[in-house]
This record gives structure tokens, sequence and C-alpha cells, in this order.
């Protein structure tokens, strides 16, 4: 599975790669820090999946990942956010994302995430 990591801290990107360099079916093949690098390195890229952050600079990660959806409906989008409000995991559902995991869960929660999205199946906890 190839991923793009979306998240305006480069050290939890880091640490996301780490993580996710330890299983041999998943590769991150990029990085970006907002909405239009994500937009952009999807483009580039073509992802199967992408781990974005809601709260990254210029256009947020619901607006970017509605984009992505639009133009690439077949590409995955899990968001992996500080932020638990009811209305923005009802947004991103409405907008046809595949998932939504606290960063509280961790690596163990961004895993399980991972592997459900990976069977087609959508993770809303």
């Amino acid at each position: 599975m190839r991923i793009l990591l979306v998240d305006d801290h480069a050290v939890l990107r880091k640490v996301i790669r780490g993580l996710l360099s330890s299983h041999a079916e998943l590769d991150v093949v990029g990085e970006a820090e907002n909405g239009d690098e994500a937009i952009d390195s999807t483009t580039e890229l073509k992802p199967d999946l992408i781990i974005m952050d809601i709260n990254i600079p210029g256009r947020d990660g619901i607006s970017a990942a509605s984009e992505i959806k639009k133009s690439w409906p077949e590409v995955k989008i899990l968001i992996f956010s500080n932020h638990h409000l009811p209305i923005l995991v009802k947004m991103a559902k409405e907008i046809g994302l595949d998932g939504y995991v606290m960063k509280s869960e961790g690596g163990v929660g961004l895993m399980k995430a991972i592997e459900t999205i990976g069977l087609n199946q959508t993770y809303f906890p």
C-alpha cells in the first residue's frame, strides 16, 4: 500500500514513517505539510492511502480531502487528528472519507485503522 502522510509537524511525520516502515506491505511514498501540497502530491505520487491531519496550514484537511476524493475517488483517506468533534467525524463520513482516528490512540489505533481500510472497510470507531 502506497501511503502519503499529510501533517504540518515534521516530527510526527517522521514518527509515523518509522512506525509504518516496520511493515513491508506499507510504503510511505511522500509527505506534505498542507492541503495544497497534499493535492499536488496525490496528483504526482498516486498513493493508495492518505493519512491526513485536519488542522494544517492553508487549505484544511477536510477541504483538501474533499477535493482529492472528487478527483481520485479510489484513493483511501484516513483522518489522523487531535480533534474528535462529532461534526468533524460527520463531515468526514459525508464526503466519503474512509476513516477517522485520534492521535491519542497512537500507533496501535493508527495501525488498526490502516488494516481495516486495507480490507476495503471504513474505520470510524
